[in-house]
């Protein structure tokens, strides 16, 4: 199969690092740790399933974050498990500095505020939509902002390592087939062998009841009845423990209504789309246009039709740097969002 492909190899090199840093725009800030002049080269190939995608990143040294700001405007949360084959980074996520040592995987939500300071590096990342691996959710839900320093983890990596090896002879085909294998490995080297969050039958207890409430939204986010007694219901989860679990995210009201945003966001952010906003705001429970419109901005600091122009200016092609692909996104969180 072939990879996704892009690289600042040909861009003249005091503009290597703005290319780069066009590529991962809206999903990261970025800063160099190096002169302009020195230029920037680096390279990403990304192999994409239904779901799932790896990838092979070779780049000089480098700072990034990923903001409330950034979160707010692209609301990606996949998880990403990294490991570093070279380089040192010093990363900080969830008030934890950590530094993962080449060799052992870590793991990470987009979900998160982060921030990443990296030596020139040559890493393989497994990236992993929510949606499409719920059932493993617990798990890696423990794992954020762990380095897997455990026999699991070790085992993990080779994993890792084999896929990014072996992708290139695959077709799409076979690629949609690894997903069952991919989850049961997670589930083994996270669940059997053990990550090195905690495991004490609490935490687990509320991540696990965090990911029902999850599922549960998502499957209801268009009727008018999810309230938070509805939830409640659903989830078989008391009004008290509920509030416990979402008053961290302003209560059960503000949840559901920030994820009704969100998928707002991407209807807005779906170029094959054209809904109307009022029809957006109606489908998505919001009792006029105007309303959502208002909600919207305050949740994201755009408002809905700047998103839109936004995302048809997006697919102009970038300039400074190359694309090779069968298909020709313009950045990396383009990539992702089809997973």
């Amino acid at each position: 199969m072939k990879a996704e492909r892009f690289t600042t190899q040909g861009v003249p090199r005091s503009d290597q690092f703005d290319a780069w840093r066009g590529w991962q725009d809206s999903l990261f800030d970025t800063k160099a740790l190096c002169p302009a002049a020195a230029g920037f080269e680096a390279e990403s190939l990304t192999w994409r399933s239904n779901g799932w995608a790896i990838s092979r990143v070779q780049a000089s040294a480098i700072g990034i974050s990923r903001t409330k700001r950034l979160i707010r405007r692209n609301p990606m949360d996949h998880w990403v498990i990294t490991l570093s084959r070279k380089g040192i980074s010093q990363l900080t996520i969830r008030d934890q500095s950590l530094m993962p040592p080449s060799g052992l995987p870590f793991v990470v939500s987009l979900a998160d505020v982060l921030v990443n300071e990296r030596s020139s590096y040559d890493q393989v990342q497994l990236m992993l939509s929510r949606d499409e691996f719920h059932s493993v959710a617990p798990l890696l839900d423990a794992a954020r902002g762990t380095v897997l320093d455990t026999s699991g983890g070790r085992l993990l990596a080779d994993y890792l390592l084999m896929l990014e090896r072996h992708l290139p002879a695959l077709e799409q085909r076979e690629m949609a087939q690894l997903r069952p294998a991919i989850e049961t490995m997670i589930q083994m080297c996270l669940g059997v062998a053990g990550a090195d969050p905690p495991t004490q039958p609490g935490s687990m207890v509320g991540i696990t009841q965090m990911e029902r409430i999850r599922r549960v939204v998502r499957a209801h986010l268009r009727s008018p009845a999810l309230t938070p007694r509805k939830l409640c219901q659903e989830t078989g989860i008391s009004r008290p423990a509920l509030y416990r679990l979402l008053e961290g995210q302003g209560g059960a009201g503000h949840y559901i209504r920030r994820r009704r945003l969100v998928e707002g966001f991407r209807l807005l952010s779906d170029p094959t789309l054209d809904h109307p906003v009022s029809r957006i705001a109606r489908d998505l429970c919001f009792s006029s246009a105007s309303v959502f419109s208002r909600a919207f901005r305050e949740e994201f600091e755009m408002s809905p039709s700047e998103v839109r122009a936004h995302r048809f200016a997006g697919l102009e092609p970038i300039r400074a740097a190359r694309m090779e692909s069968d298909l020709e996104l313009r950045r990396l969180t383009d990539s992702l969002r089809l997973i």
